[in-house]
């Protein structure tokens, strides 16, 4: 049965997306089955691996249930991918009815047996598809970036996952933090992390030892539409300094699941 998480934050501009991409596709070249969920309506982890929307099935025709799980899949050229909807930004008005933050959870159900892993990217922002994402999650994984901005905002997460927890699914377990977008050498990011065990103390979570720094390989990975571990191998002579870094939180998740990180290789 796969376990599945939502990659969530409220805050923009943290480095969901690529750490939706980057642990996706990584529990993959281990030998895991793995599946994203593009559950953002701004679609960026649908476009990073060259989903369809237009002519295809995709989350929101399935939480509508015009479509089954199995009919929204996509196997694209790195991954498989239930391909996020523009159409998800009228969630709130058009999932309105009784039990609407079920209906992502009744719609993977079949499928949870067929993955390892089910990795959900969640939009920037509250409302009924993070509500969705969370209540269909088994744990909750929250990339932070390394800023004060950042830590001003955990608490109206950490209020969003409680009400969860009370109301719609009380077997939610949060991962922890992974701070992302560190710039190498700054003092910033050590000022965060002296902060972050009073944090996990409050919220009962963690913060991985792992710390993804800035790189523009990131950004220049997406913008060849290949997964950042692919783009390092074809670009032996840049320095992909997130690869090591997303490796190291991968080697760190693995052993908290207890799982043989080289499945099936």
């Amino acid at each position: 049965m796969a376990k599945v998480i939502a990659v969530a934050n409220q805050k923009g501009g943290v480095g969901k997306t690529a750490t939706t991409s980057a642990l996706a596709y990584g529990l993959k070249t281990r030998g895991y089955k793995v599946l994203i969920v593009d559950a953002d309506g701004q679609c960026n982890t649908t476009d990073a691996f060259r989903a369809q929307i237009e002519g295809h099935a995709t989350l929101y025709d399935l939480m509508r249930k015009e479509s089954s799980a199995e009919e929204v899949i996509q196997k694209t050229e790195y991954i498989e991918i239930i391909a996020g909807d523009y159409l998800l930004k009228t969630a709130d008005k058009v999932f309105d009815a009784m039990g609407r933050e079920y209906l992502m959870k009744e719609a993977l159900e079949p499928i949870r047996s067929k993955y390892d892993f089910i990795i959900i990217d969640t939009i920037p922002g509250l409302g009924v598809m993070l509500s969705n994402a969370l209540t269909a999650a088994d744990y909750v994984l929250m990339p932070m970036g390394a800023d004060r901005d950042s830590l001003q905002g955990l608490s109206q997460l950490s209020v969003v996952i409680k009400q969860v927890l009370q109301y719609s699914n009380s077997n939610l377990k949060p991962l922890g933090f992974l701070i992302t977008r560190a710039k190498p050498r700054a003092n910033l990011v050590k000022e965060v992390l002296e902060y972050m065990p009073e944090i996990d103390k409050a919220l009962n979570t963690k913060t991985y030892t792992a710390v993804i720094r800035e790189n523009v390989h990131v950004q220049n990975a997406r913008a060849s539409f290949m997964p950042i571990i692919e783009y390092k191998k074809k670009h032996k002579d840049k320095n992909v300094i997130a690869v090591d870094d997303y490796e190291a939180f991968i080697d760190e998740l693995l052993q908290e699941f207890g799982m043989n990180d080289e499945r099936g290789m």
